[in-house]
């Protein structure tokens, strides 16, 4: 098993001992919290196309920009888009 810098052997033995608690559940449970603050379906839908203006794709709705950008936007920058590209797919209905 190897151990992060900071438990030597000793200390996972004195920690152990003392708790019920994992040693190493803290650093990985936050490496799982900041990993998965990111994950947020794509609202890509498998039908990439750009639109005749060739401004977004008729499938998802999203411009170039916001799909070349989706891996690496933060939560909050995810969210804007979707909330964009509802706006964008609801101007594009036809009205009745």
């Amino acid at each position: 098993m190897r151990l992060p810098k900071n438990y030597s052997t000793a200390t996972l033995t004195a920690h152990t001992a003392t708790t019920t608690e994992h040693p190493l559940k803290n650093p990985v449970s936050g490496l799982f919290q900041r990993f998965t603050t990111h994950l947020i379906d794509s609202p890509c839908i498998a039908v990439c196309k750009l639109d005749a203006a060739r401004t977004h794709c008729s499938g998802c709705f999203r411009t170039v920009d916001e799909i070349e950008g989706w891996p690496v936007f933060s939560r909050e920058q995810k969210y804007q888009v979707i909330s964009d590209a509802a706006e964008r797919k609801a101007a594009a209905a036809p009205k009745p």
